[in-house]
């Protein structure tokens, strides 16, 4: 496969949706599990799973594809902070490893994002703000991060807020497996026997549409200026 000065690594295929829709699409077999990877003129993008390292696997896997000259961890966080409004995509300043406390730039950002193990709820969100003064929060950017760093090639944290510091969210870790898949089918048949958890969903799915619109068109801004396809 020809080589992709952008290298884009997500978690989940919804994150990537908007962005991709009308990008090339190829199967590649890793360790015999099929990895759906895209491509543009200038990138290549894939949903790795949820989780570090889902993400590492992911871009170690793209890294070895298409050589790229930049690595840009993509997809949702939390809000811990006011600084970034739900719907709202920006790049990270620096990104936070909260069980190592490594930290690594993200090139042309503000405000810190945090990467936890867990998915956060508003309590975690609360510590995470104090212990590191984070303002957001995901699950895979200090995964993406050191792997960019032992590859010696630039590094970019693109995320979209999909939820509020005080928003309760659902329990959805019960439904991610151990190569970071989360499994819809399963989530949806234990919402049908819990109503109560029927609001906060459909507000999160409705925020997660907000958001990754407005990931793709800041990602698809950022490919067509060009900026990220030169080199260190």
């Amino acid at each position: 496969m020809p080589q992709k000065p952008i290298a884009i690594v997500a978690a989940l295929e919804t994150e990537l949706a908007p962005l991709v829709k009308r990008w090339s699409t190829h199967l590649i077999n890793t360790g015999g599990r099929m990895v759906r990877v895209y491509e543009s003129d200038d990138a290549a993008a894939v949903a790795g799973g949820i989780g570090a390292e889902a993400a590492a696997a992911a871009s170690q896997l793209i890294l070895e594809i298409y050589k790229p000259n930049i690595l840009i961890s993509c997809g949702l966080a939390g809000a811990t902070t006011a600084l970034h409004k739900v719907g709202e995509a920006f790049r990270a300043g620096e990104v936070i490893d909260s069980t190592t406390g490594k930290r690594w730039s993200g090139e042309g950002g503000k405000g810190i994002l945090v990467s936890s193990p867990k998915v956060a709820n508003a309590g975690e969100k609360k510590q995470l703000a104090e212990l590191f003064s984070a303002d957001a929060v995901d699950m895979e950017a200090a995964s993406v991060a050191g792997v960019a760093e032992g590859n010696g090639i630039r590094f970019m944290a693109v995320k979209a807020i999909s939820d509020a510091p005080e928003f309760a969210m659902p329990a959805i870790e019960r439904f991610i497996d151990t190569e970071g898949r989360f499994s819809q089918r399963r989530f949806v048949q234990f919402l049908l026997l819990r109503p109560t958890l029927w609001p906060a969903t459909v507000r999160l799915a409705q925020n997660t549409r907000r958001a990754t619109k407005a990931l793709a068109c800041l990602m698809s801004d950022l490919i067509g200026s060009q900026q990220l396809t030169k080199a260190r």
